[in-house]
C-alpha cells in the first residue's frame, strides 16, 4: 500500500499529542477539526456537512437553470433541444448527480439541504412536458417521481429516497459497523 502524503489530511475532534502533531507538521499534512471531503462524502461537523451539501445543491440548481435556457432555445429552434433528449438528460444524468449523498449522509440533512433541488428538478420536468402549475396534482407528481420500474418517469426525489437509501447502505454494510448479539446494527434498534 502506497500513500501519497500530499493528498492526505487528518480530521479529529480531539487534541493531538505533541509527537503526533509534530510528525504531521513535518510531513505537511493538514489537521482540521471541522471536516473534510473523503471519496466525495463530507465527514465532519454538522455545519461542515451542511455547507458542503449546500454548495453541491447550488451547482445542480445552476445546471437546472442552464437546462431551462436550453429548453427555451429548443422551443425557438428545434435543433437545439428536443423534449425526449432533455428528459433523458434530466433522468439519467442530472437526477443522479447528488444520489451518492443519500447513501452516505444523514437523511435529516439531505431533506433540509436538497429540498430545493427536488423542487427545481420537478419544475424543469414540468416545463419539458409543458405542464402548467395547475397540472402538478399529487398523482402527477407521484408519477414523475416514481421509479421507472414502478411505472413512473424515474425522476426520483432525493428527499423522498434519502432515508431508505441511507438505511439500506448501513444495513448492507452491517458487518463493518458491528452487530450486537441480538442482530441489530449498533446504534439502530
Amino acid at each position: 500500500l502506497k500513500v501519497n502524503l500530499t493528498k492526505c489530511s487528518v480530521y479529529t475532534t480531539q487534541p493531538l499529542a505533541a509527537r503526533h502533531r509534530s510528525w504531521l507538521e513535518a510531513n505537511k499534512i493538514p489537521v482540521n477539526n471541522k471536516g473534510g471531503v473523503y471519496l466525495g462524502t463530507p465527514v465532519g461537523t454538522e455545519d461542515f456537512i451542511r455547507s458542503h451539501l449546500r454548495e453541491e445543491a447550488s451547482k445542480v440548481c445552476s445546471m437546472i437553470e442552464d437546462l431551462m435556457e436550453v429548453d427555451t432555445a429548443g422551443r425557438l429552434e428545434t435543433r437545439w433541444a428536443d423534449t425526449q433528449g432533455m428528459y433523458a438528460l434530466v433522468r439519467l444524468s442530472l437526477n443522479q448527480k447528488l444520489r451518492h449523498f443519500t447513501r452516505t449522509v444523514d437523511p435529516r440533512l439531505i431533506k433540509e439541504e436538497f429540498a430545493c433541488v427536488d423542487r427545481d428538478t420537478l419544475q424543469l420536468v414540468g416545463r419539458l412536458f409543458r405542464m402548467s402549475p395547475d397540472d402538478f396534482t399529487e398523482w402527477r407528481v407521484g408519477r414523475i417521481t416514481n421509479a421507472f420500474s414502478a411505472g413512473g418517469l424515474g425522476v426520483v426525489s432525493l428527499v423522498d429516497s434519502s432515508q431508505a437509501a441511507y438505511l439500506g447502505c448501513l444495513f448492507r454494510h452491517r458487518l463493518l459497523l458491528g452487530e450486537d448479539p441480538a442482530g441489530s446494527v449498533a446504534g439502530f434498534v
